[in-house]
This record gives C-alpha cells, sequence and structure tokens, in this order.
C-alpha cells in the first residue's frame, strides 16, 4: 500500500506568520507520522563515489549499499517539500518557493516566523492582561467580543499561553465597571453568589442590565443640568388673550 502524503487529514492551518508555533508543531508531527521528519531536520543523504551506504557488506553485492539511508533520499525530501509548501499560504510560500530542500525551506520559515510569532505573542498578552474598554461606542459586546477575540488570537500563536476562562471573566468585570458605573452593584451581587464561571451567561446578564439601563450619556446630562442649576427657558411666544 503506498504511504498516503495527503495533507487533509489532519486538517492544518496555513501557515500565514503569527501562527507559525502552533503550526511547526502540527507540521512536525505530520512529518514524523509519515517518516520524513529525518530528511527535514538533517537534510539529503549525500554517498561519496565508491562509498558504501546503509548496511550492505561493501562488496557491491547488495543493491541498497549504493545509495543513502532510505529515509533521507531525495524522493523522500521531495515529498517533505510538497507538504510543506501546501501548507504555506501565500505570503509564506513565496518566501520558500524557490529553496532547494525540504530542510531549507524549514530553516528559512523558521528564521522568518518565529521571533515575529513571539513578539505578536508578547503585545497580544499584554494587550489582554491590560484590556480597557475603546472611548467611543464601546458597549458589552464589544468589550466582549474584544476580550475573546485577544484570547483566540494568543491561543492560536501558541495554545500552552491561551488565558482561562477566569482570567477572561476576571479582567471582563474591571472593563465592565470601567465602560459604567452603574454595573458594580451586579458585579458585586455575581461575585458575591458565585456566579462568575459562565462567560456567556454573565454577558448576557450584562446586555440586559445595560438594556435596562439605558444610554449612559442621557444620564450624565441629567447629572450636568442638576450640578449646573440651569432652568428651563421662559416662555417668549405673546399671549393669546392680551397680545404681550
Amino acid at each position: 500500500m503506498e504511504d498516503d502524503f495527503s495533507v487533509e487529514k489532519p486538517r492544518i492551518a496555513r501557515l500565514t506568520g503569527p501562527n507559525y508555533r502552533p503550526w511547526s508543531v502540527q507540521v512536525r508531527r505530520l512529518l514524523i507520522g509519515q517518516s520524513l521528519w529525518n530528511v527535514v531536520s538533517l537534510g539529503v543523504e549525500t554517498v561519496e563515489p565508491g562509498s558504501t551506504g546503509g548496511s550492505g557488506s561493501g562488496d557491491g553485492s547488495d543493491p541498497k549499499a549504493s545509495g543513502p539511508s532510505s529515509d533521507r533520499t531525495e524522493v523522500k525530501d521531495a515529498k517533505a517539500s510538497t507538504i510543506i509548501m501546501s501548507l504555506c499560504a501565500q505570503g509564506a510560500l513565496q518566501h520558500i518557493l524557490l529553496l532547494g530542500t525540504a530542510r531549507e525551506q524549514w530553516d528559512a520559515l523558521k528564521a522568518l516566523y518565529a521571533p515575529l510569532g513571539m513578539q505578536q505573542l508578547s503585545t497580544k498578552i499584554q494587550a489582554f492582561t491590560s484590556y480597557k474598554p475603546p472611548e467611543r461606542g464601546a458597549t458589552v459586546a464589544v468589550v466582549a467580543t474584544e476580550l475573546s477575540t485577544l484570547q483566540y488570537e494568543i491561543g492560536t500563536i501558541d495554545p500552552t499561553e491561551k488565558p482561562s476562562d477566569a482570567l477572561k471573566i476576571s479582567i471582563l468585570f474591571g472593563a465592565i465597571r470601567a465602560l459604567d458605573e452603574r454595573f458594580a452593584p451586579l458585579i458585586l451581587q455575581l461575585e458575591i453568589s458565585g456566579s462568575t464561571t459562565d462567560y456567556s451567561a454573565i454577558i448576557a446578564r450584562f446586555s440586559e442590565h445595560e438594556r435596562r439601563m439605558g444610554p449612559k450619556e442621557a444620564l450624565k446630562e441629567s447629572v450636568l443640568l442638576a450640578k449646573t442649576g440651569e432652568k428651563s427657558p421662559k416662555f417668549q411666544g405673546k399671549c393669546f388673550k392680551c397680545g404681550k
């Protein structure tokens, strides 16, 4: 039975750059499973003229003795290279398309994207842990979506660094308090009752509370009028009876 070098199973997201770390782990496992990792990590084995390879007796009677070991041949290299290129997005593929061996391609991708992934990982983690709601147009839905997006992006770059849901909920509470202080009693109620484990349920509670409270801007205008003591403007029209 012929080896199946199809990349359909398992499905691996194509390399775009930021996802290099999980991509490299998955592709390496795929190559190991296809007995191709040696040719990628060590390169194609070359045999000097007159030398013997493999485990032959050296007298030329063994046909395998005159070639490289079976897992580092040019055929294996071509198969490994095909898998690597097929799992690269166009932007990554252009950097390795003209390289001659799978090892050169693998090393080039590592040199190009490994530092980028770590740099973006640090930036994403910082943005997540110090998250603040946008100054304009911020709602419960916006805050919840942005936190979930950051959590997902961190996990895509490095699954081991993906923030837990518990941490996300903790940051959510701080962000919602900063968004509108009127959420404080509800947050306190959730913390006291222990209902702080279901992210979707918490978002639903916050969204309903937000709908009932109404716009924050309207409240600010009412408070401002009360503080400044402004009165409603006097009627400046004419009396219907006396004309004054």
